[in-house]
């Protein structure tokens, strides 16, 4: 039941905390509602007239609980105020006469769960962050509904109790910060590991926190569960045990070791974790298990898989009778040839369908409800996962996403939320901002209006003409993908160089939209002195014109591989001129904000260091993460799978690839002889290994102006 006061007082604290000059606007109180006819939490705002005060009104923000008073605030702050928090840079633009609201606002929503995050997304997107980054994040959650988010810090330190209580060594289980989660997943042991003790109990520590505000503001976080992946030293403590070896992943790590779930010591490791993690960080009975993520079962006998879940679910019900099992959707997508509809029937089925939820993990792409007679009945959350890696560029589905998660909650009553599963965030804010939208509305917005809104919100009013255009051409090229990519098109800059390169990692180099277009828009954006203080602004103008710019640096390649086969080697010259420029050029914008700066990042991992060793072994995590992911001559796969399009990366590890890829042409061109392609890629390889182990300092400060700047590339690729 919830609590009035302290949702009330959450609320207060939330307002305290974001907008400290205005807390004496707001009222908050407690709205007592009936769950019925579908509809769960709900709030309302409504203005009410006071004597004295700072204000001669105050705005009233009522909700159910925590979370919907921040939604309350948060629907002011966005159609009263033009104004919102959000990646990368805040707009808060509260008049100096608060807007009234003329007649009472009600709103409720038909999702009892909003989730939040992805297993990767403590990898690529969390991993260094501090609790100032997590607060932040877990208002930003409150303010846009969220109440489930998946809550995966500190967990290290469990696994370590536990493991300590049974005899069973750890010392070589745990991979590198960077890489925990695919280490969580059961994908890979060890790798660039093993994180210290002290960040083990930082970890822990910061999950303490985390937790705490989380549930302060009515949140129901998801916690992990066992999943049957064990230690390398299990199998020396427990040689009777039934562990299989499962197939390498990715082509790159050896197998890790899984323990049968119908072995008995399954249920003691299920239900040792879960007490003690309860013991340690409470728990709110939503568990997520994944046993076989990207790994294959042993067998596809349909009994098997039956007594895998239901071993499964009763290792987590034995420990928690009020637990529900939260799994990821992704194994019916990435597995599709092994999980055929008996197997997957089978592995669903015995397993309650109200003791558990699937997260349809990428819905708004692959929806798995509609090859699996919605997941056999159990219940499952519509989820957009969006993008890939933390790879950056411009994407989305905004014309057809809205409309196909209205169609699915329409057609599935045990459709029981909405979620976002990004492996990575802080990018393509307006893709995330239409989602959330839906929580609040049971129909399809129009997404003119929607995107008039939504700049206003994000850089004030009056807008500026030009700026409304470019955003008409953003949504209908670079947010109207047609294709099912995994994610924004990749940058061609950031491709280990070779001759037909057509992927980054699995991110196509292709256009799906029309570059000159994208161009026009840049050009159109950047006409906008108006707006040239506003740090939203800035930040745009620094990501659609990278986008602009990859898209040009595409264009030239193909020039340089046409040039090679004509056998043009004055053109060639002149091409790869022009593709080292626009690298330099990339670099130089990036340079100009601080998300955008691999100082940044860098910086963020090693601060978390106690002694120069583990500051190494942090800054080698993330350097692994954003390059070749794996040891660089194993996996092509990949490599380049997070790559990051940062000032300082650009130039000292994108450029030099390039450059070993220009002579070996130009040699094959003067001597009529074809490249020696093998020869190639080693010796991009051994530029690879020497930039990771690096120990080069990078800049977290900006240089140059970023409107200057802007223009003045603009100009110079306008018409490439």
């Amino acid at each position: 039941m919830i609590n009035r006061e302290s949702s009330v007082h959450a609320g207060e604290q939330l307002i305290s905390r974001l907008l400290p000059k205005y807390v004496d606007l707001f009222h908050v109180e407690h709205l007592l509602i009936e769950h019925d006819k579908g509809f769960y939490d709900q709030f309302q705002l409504e203005t009410k007239e006071q004597a004295n005060g700072k204000y001669s009104y105050k705005i009233v923000l009522r909700g159910n609980n925590a979370i919907s008073i921040a939604s309350a605030l948060n629907y002011y702050l966005k159609y009263y105020c033009n104004s919102q928090f959000y990646w990368g840079a805040d707009h808060i633009d509260i008049p100096s006469n608060p807007p009234r609201i003329s007649e009472k606002i009600t709103k409720r929503t038909q999702h009892k769960y909003r989730y939040y995050m992805n297993t990767c997304t403590h990898g690529y997107s969390t991993v260094w962050w501090d609790w100032a980054r997590w607060e932040r994040e877990i208002d930003w959650m409150a303010l846009n509904g969220i109440n489930a988010p998946l809550s995966f810090t500190g967990q290290e330190y469990v696994w370590q109790q536990v493991y300590g209580e049974l005899n069973i060594s750890t010392s070589n289980f745990f991979s590198g910060p960077a890489f925990l989660p695919w280490n969580r997943m059961g994908n890979l042991n060890g790798w660039s590991g093993p994180p210290s003790q002290h960040w083990i109990a930082s970890q822990f520590n910061l999950a303490k926190q985390i937790l705490q505000r989380e549930r302060e503001l009515g949140m129901t976080p998801i916690l992990p569960a066992f999943a049957g992946y064990v230690p390398p030293d299990f199998i020396n403590q427990y040689k009777h045990a039934n562990v299989s070896r499962l197939k390498p992943w990715a082509q790159s790590f050896e197998g890790t070791l899984f323990l049968d779930p119908l072995d008995e010591m399954f249920q003691k490791l299920g239900n040792l974790y879960i007490e003690k993690q309860t013991s340690l960080l409470g728990s709110d009975h939503l568990y997520n298990a994944d046993p076989f993520n990207e790994e294959i079962p042993p067998t596809t006998d349909i009994k098997y898989l039956a007594d895998v879940s239901k071993a499964i679910f009763k290792s987590i019900m034995d420990a928690d009778s009020k637990a529900i099992w939260v799994m990821q959707g992704w194994f019916l997508v990435n597995d599709k040839s092994f999980w055929q509809p008996p197997q997957a029937k089978a592995f669903f089925d015995a397993i309650p369908q109200d003791r558990s939820i699937v997260l349809d993990l990428w819905a708004e792409v692959a929806p798995v409800w509609k090859t699996t007679q919605s997941f056999y009945g159990h219940q499952f959350i519509w989820c957009m996962l969006h993008n890939f890696g933390g790879r950056p560029g411009l994407y989305g589905k905004l014309h057809t996403m809205p409309q196909d998660l209205v169609k699915t909650k329409m057609n599935n009553k045990n459709m029981i939320g909405i979620g976002l599963s990004p492996e990575a965030i802080e990018n393509n804010p307006i893709a995330y901002d239409l989602l959330l939208e839906m929580t609040w509305r049971s129909d399809v917005p129009d997404l003119n209006t929607f995107t008039n809104q939504y700049i206003s919100t994000r850089y004030g009013n009056p807008l500026p003409e030009n700026v409304i255009q470019s955003w008409k051409y953003l949504i209908e090229g670079v947010y109207n993908c047609p294709t099912n990519q995994m994610g924004a098109s990749g940058s061609i800059v950031a491709a280990r160089p070779a001759l037909d390169v057509t992927y980054v990692s699995n991110a196509p180099v292709s256009l799906y939209f029309n570059k000159t277009q994208l161009i026009e828009a840049w050009g159109l954006f950047i006409r906008s002195d108006s707006l040239s203080k506003t740090r939203t602004y800035q930040y745009d103008l620094v990501d659609i014109g990278m986008q602009s710019l990859s898209a040009v640096a595409l264009s030239i390649y193909y020039k340089i591989q046409n040039s090679y086969r004509m056998v043009d080697l004055h053109s060639f010259e002149s091409f790869v001129k022009q593709f080292d420029q626009i690298m330099y050029h990339m670099d130089e914008l990036c340079a100009t904000n601080e998300n955008f700066l691999l100082g940044t990042w860098l910086q963020s991992s090693i601060k978390w260091a106690s002694n120069e060793q583990e500051k190494q072994m942090l800054e080698l995590n993330a350097k692994l993460q954003i390059t070749s992911w794996a040891k660089p001559e194993l996996s092509d796969d990949l490599t380049q799978y997070a790559y990051k399009l940062w000032s300082g990366i650009i130039k000292d590890f994108y450029m030099p690839r390039w450059s070993i890829f220009y002579d070996y042409l130009k040699s094959s061109m003067e001597h009529g002889k074809p490249i020696d392609a093998k020869e190639m890629k080693e010796e991009i390889i051994l530029v690879e290994k020497k930039w990771i182990s690096e120990r080069k300092v990078y800049s977290t400060k900006i240089s140059g102006d970023v409107i200057e700047v802007s223009k003045k590339l603009y100009r110079w690729y306008k018409d490439f």
